[in-house]
């Protein structure tokens, strides 16, 4: 399992990825954020190894969370 952590500032969306080593690919994935208004919106692979979180704020307000990570699990390709 790789792990990419970032705080992005102020903002309604964010959008951010995790990518395991080029000899394997992600198979499942997720996000935590440390914002409460906050809200998994997409969660899927990305390119030939990535996951991609996308989150969104419940009333178009602007959050700022310390810190939003995605997470991807990763195996070997076959």
């Amino acid at each position: 399992m790789v792990s990419n952590t970032t705080d992005r500032g102020l903002n309604t969306e964010f959008f951010w990825a995790a990518t395991c080593l080029d000899d394997k690919r992600a198979i499942a994935g997720a996000g935590n954020t440390s914002s409460l208004n906050l809200f998994v919106t997409d969660s899927n692979p990305v390119g030939s190894n990535g996951w991609a979180v996308r989150w969104e704020t419940d009333n178009n307000g602007a959050a700022d969370p310390s810190f939003i990570t995605v997470y991807a699990l990763c195996a070997p390709r076959l």
